[in-house]
């Protein structure tokens, strides 16, 4: 990484200059839509010269070959979003595997991803005024590189445009389904500060924002600018009990899903008629000496006393059999994190001699959020004994099996009912007589301890993340070429620490020196207890270091104008060390495995692209970027062509053919592995047609651990897309584009299918012809399928004067997915339309369609609209989980569910902005306006009971706020 920077300083240094750079280095001029005719640069008059999001040619226009979605300024503004990353999420092209801060059980915690076209997070590249981001330190599902979209500034953008198409051969790696170019401003004089509060209906979920810019000089009449701008915002949590209906619901029997509350038996477990209660649920360890290997797994367990009625009969609720006790898992649970940032950011501009101008931005980000896991089986807020899961450095753990580490009461415990000086002892034998069971063989056997330690304090993580950002670029021209230079350096720190995690090393020497369990936990020590969930911390770092230069000139004449050339090289360094939690890598923190992650990569690159106007209305592009790497992923050569031809003044047509790559990232193919879950429970071929029990069967409520490890020996994921469409304007200031998509990825990067020959299962009953239940999967990673997402984008922008009644602007951005298939071997599974595929970040789910539709009204100081927002519904299925050709399994509410869907959901927000004087400025804002609930969703587990990432505004219910803005 020195080398880079040494070399490319001295590179610089030649030049005496830094300055702005890249493929976005100018501004584009706000406005209405351009004309078609415009779009082809057939225009009589002299228009300014541009750069767009996927070329390093300058043009006449923003409309380039390849569809891109503008979000400006003033939209940022009166969306009243929180940060950029909700901005970037209400693109209609974001879908499945896109990432939230609301997802409490994310492995990347406390970060945002942005997945365009559904192909997960590592497939869209996201920039900062052209140039690359350092990845987040934490990998997507302990898998996939993304850059955290929360971390960015908001006070500073100019615009952020979302390219929709392939782009890797202009950028290189990760930019199969697209790209997200966020572009700050490059100039700015005055001062603009502007203070936010806002809170919901209720009164909860405070928001308070602040930003503040100052600028001096001006680079066309000084030859210099400096700005500064400094913003801040948190947001408060919200408890998941604060919300009424389904969405703060435990028990969803009214609804016709699962009851779920803790404490109830619905046979999840290796022993089905055990579960995780409060005060708790013992089975003896011996049976006349000898260790009850049978029974543990299939024994009636005694329920330890101290169980309220209420709670009794709530756990009867929808249960699978007697004997649980309920208790409240809400009390785990947050429908929003509490969340914070702070951005700095500076940039000086000079001019230089000869035409040369140098730029340097020095910036600094802080976000802090945080996770309350989750209670369900997937992902639990409190810790639960027995559990079986697994460490990432291979160490596996299973405390169901009675032969291993189970968490036994000793024979002399006073909570233990088969010790006769037990106040426990005559109840139990009662209870085990009355059953049939020899009770005089448990006499003075420990205990097998089913329950949940909610004397202790629930899971929580703290993220906090600093990102330092440092670019100097360089213009200018030199013979006829104009040059761009840029070098820079990002480092992002996460710094992570955990409460309430269990060291189960500490649990079975407090368990086997007395610990007291159920209605008698108050007498354990806080002492005791602190020691059972020792505060931890790590950091984990990513880096990144680049050197890029570029040249264009125009080159020889054609009929519509002179054709351009863009040449160019790159070169970067990646490093990455996330070290995993500790102790989890060992399998020493109870339910929690952990993931971890060390290496580098040093890519170099060059390219070039030729834009040739053939024709006044014919423009054809082409480019081509060679990649290399100093690791197994080799070299990757990727070419793009596109055409634009305008048919008449008012339609031209559009078209691109792209090859696209992405690398493997250092968790994939580093000195890395992951270890997780997966809910629902991949169906057990073998013991489902047999014991149809929820875990054999993958119902809801089924969860197994995997343990992945990196490969080094992967390749690289490669693909091709196509876009084709066409750009309408029937009269000025009114433009529609319909674009048509298709992706192909091939050779993705994903866990090894689940293989029997792989599962790990509890040892197997004396006596019995199955195996014993799959408790987890080992899987390496591979080159292992194939995706193809394909839809059609439509966009239309509109402004209508209407003199002095003012004027109307209409915004939509849409999407209508046609497929979304993944293909492993011989089999396909369809994902759209429905929840799948579960296993992905959150299981988000594959809506077919999605979209949102601005409407303004504008009349001189007074602005006023409202922004409407929608995805379709989905079917409750997931066609991964299916065995191929059987009918598909509703995993919504029961698989009983005649109508097996997560409804459609769609929000209105509203806005109206008033300017007091050419200074001062107010607006309101008010999000989820009609205050709608989010749709009843058990299938997601990024949220309870509903989607946190296309659905989170419903869970939030009406969100008011109010800002005063003061300008000079």
């Amino acid at each position: 990484m020195s080398r880079v920077l040494v070399v490319g300083g001295c590179l610089l240094t030649l030049l005496s200059a830094f300055a702005t750079a890249g493929p976005n280095a100018q501004p584009d001029p706000q406005g209405p839509p351009p004309s078609a005719a415009e779009a082809t640069g057939a225009s009589s008059g002299t228009l300014d010269t541009i750069t767009v999001t996927g070329s390093y040619i300058r043009r006449t226009n923003a409309e380039s070959p390849s569809p891109i979605t503008t979000i400006d300024a003033d939209q940022i503004q009166k969306s009243g979003l929180n940060s950029i990353a909700d901005v970037i999420k209400t693109v209609a092209a974001d879908n499945s595997g896109t990432l939230s801060q609301a997802f409490s059980g994310a492995m990347a915690g406390g970060a945002d991803g942005v997945s365009l076209r559904g192909l997960t997070v590592d497939a869209t590249l996201v920039l900062v005024d052209g140039h690359r981001m350092a990845n987040y330190p934490l990998s997507d599902d302990g898998q996939r590189p993304f850059v955290d979209i929360d971390a960015l500034p908001m006070a500073i953008v100019d615009r952020v445009e979302v390219l929709k198409d392939g782009a890797s051969a202009t950028y290189g790696s990760d930019a199969i389904a697209g790209v997200v170019n966020i572009i700050t401003k490059k100039e700015f004089v005055g001062f603009d500060g502007s203070v936010t509060g806002g809170s919901t209906d209720r009164g909860d979920g405070l928001e308070q924002r602040f930003a503040a810019t100052w600028g001096t000089g001006s680079f066309a009449a000084d030859g210099h600018n400096f700005y500064v701008s400094v913003e801040g915002r948190h947001q408060q949590a919200i408890d998941q009990e604060a919300r009424g209906s389904y969405v703060a619901a435990s028990d969803l029997t009214p609804w016709g899903g699962p009851n779920l509350y803790g404490g109830v038996v619905n046979g999840s477990l290796p022993n089905p008629y055990t579960t995780y209660s409060v005060p708790g649920q013992v089975i003896p360890y011996k049976v006349n000496g000898v260790v009850n290997t049978s029974g543990a797994l299939n024994d009636l367990p005694f329920n330890l006393p101290g169980c309220s009625a209420e709670n009794l009969s709530l756990a009867a609720i929808g249960g699978g059999g007697p004997g649980g006790c309920a208790w409240d898992t809400n009390a785990y649970k947050k429908l929003q994190p509490s969340t914070a940032g702070l951005d700095i950011s500076t940039r000086w501009t000079q001019r230089l001699a000869g035409g040369w101008s140098n730029s340097l931005a020095v910036s600094y980000y802080l976000s802090q959020s945080e996770q309350y896991r989750q209670p369900n089986l997937y992902d639990v807020g409190t810790n639960l004994v027995p559990f079986a899961w697994a460490g990432a450095a291979g160490v596996n753990q299973n405390q169901f099996d009675p032969n291993g580490s189970p968490v036994l009461l000793p024979s002399t415990s006073p909570d233990n009912p088969f010790n006769p000086a037990s106040p426990y002892f005559a109840a139990a034998r009662s209870f085990y007589t009355g059953q049939g069971y020899n009770f005089a063989s448990y006499v003075g056997s420990p205990a097998i301890f089913y329950g949940a330690l909610t004397n202790l304090p629930e899971q929580h993580t703290l993220f906090g993340t600093d990102v330092y950002r440092v670019v100097d670029d360089l213009t200018g021209s030199i013979g006829g070429w104009d040059l761009a230079a840029s070098i820079g350096y990002v480092r992002d720190v996460t710094r992570i620490t955990y409460q309430g995690f269990l060291y189960t090393p500490a649990l079975y020497a407090a368990f086997a020196n007395g610990y007291r369990v159920g209605q008698n936990a108050y007498l354990n020590s806080a002492a005791v207890n602190d020691s059972l969930v020792p505060e931890t911390h790590d950091t984990a770092t990513s880096d990144i270091a680049f050197i890029e230069a570029n040249a264009t000139r125009k080159i020889f004449p054609l009929p519509g104008g002179e054709a351009a050339l863009a040449v160019g090289a790159e070169s970067r360094m990646i490093h990455e060390n996330n070290p995993g939690e500790p102790y989890a890598l060992q399998g020493e923190i109870l339910m929690d495995g952990s993931f971890y992650a060390k290496g580098e990569q040093t890519v170099s690159a060059a390219f070039a692209e030729l834009s040739a106007p053939v024709l006044d209305s014919l423009e054809i592009d082409a480019a081509g970027r060679v990649d290399r790497y100093n690791t197994d992923a080799g070299s990757a050569f990727t070419p793009k062509v596109g055409f634009k031809w305008t048919l008449i003044p008012q339609v031209a047509l559009r078209g691109t053919f792209a090859k696209g790559f992405r690398a493997p990232g250092i968790a994939e193919s580093g000195n890395a592995g992951s270890a997780s879950s997966v809910a629902p429970a991949p169906v057990d071929p073998v013991r489902c047609p047999v014991t149809g029990s929820v875990q054999d069967c993958g119902g809801p409520g089924s969860s197994v651990a995997v343990q992945t490890a990196a490969n080094p020996a992967l390749k690289p994921e490669t693909s091709r897309s196509y876009t084709f469409g066409t750009i309408i304007e029937p009269f000025p200031r009114n433009a529609l584009t319909v674009d048509y998509f298709y992706i192909r990825r091939n050779g993705e990067i994903a866990p090894a299918p689940y293989s029997l020959e792989d599962a790990i299962r509890t040892p197997v009953p004396p006596g019995s012809a199955l195996p014993g239940t799959i408790i987890e999967y080992v899987t390496p990673y591979v080159n292992a399928s194939y995706s193809i997402p394909s839809g059609i984008d439509a966009g239309w922008k509109t402004l209508f004067d209407f003199g002095d009644f003012g004027q109307l602007t209409t915004i939509l951005d849409a999407t209508h997915l046609i497929q979304q298939q993944q293909t492993f071997g011989d089999v396909t599974y369809h994902y759209v339309g429905t929840v799948g595929p579960t296993a992905l970040s959150g299981s988000t789910g594959t809506p077919a369609n999605r979209g949102t539709l601005t409407i303004d009204w504008t009349r001189g100081p007074l602005s006023i609209g409202t922004v409407l927002n929608y995805r379709s519904a989905m079917q409750g299925i997931d066609a991964s989980l299916d065995t191929p050709g059987s009918p598909p399994t509703c995993l919504q509410l029961s698989a009983t569910n005649p109508h097996c869907y997560v409804a459609g959901f769609g929000y209105a927000n509203v806005y109206a902005q008033y300017h007091i004087d050419a200074h001062m400025q107010v607006m309101v804002n008010v999000t989820n306006v009609t205050n709608r609930l989010p749709p009843l969703d058990t299938v997601t587990y990024g949220g309870q009971n509903y989607d946190a990432s296309y659905d989170q505004a419903g869970a939030i219910g009406r969100f008011m706020e109010a800002t005063f803005r003061y300008r000079f």
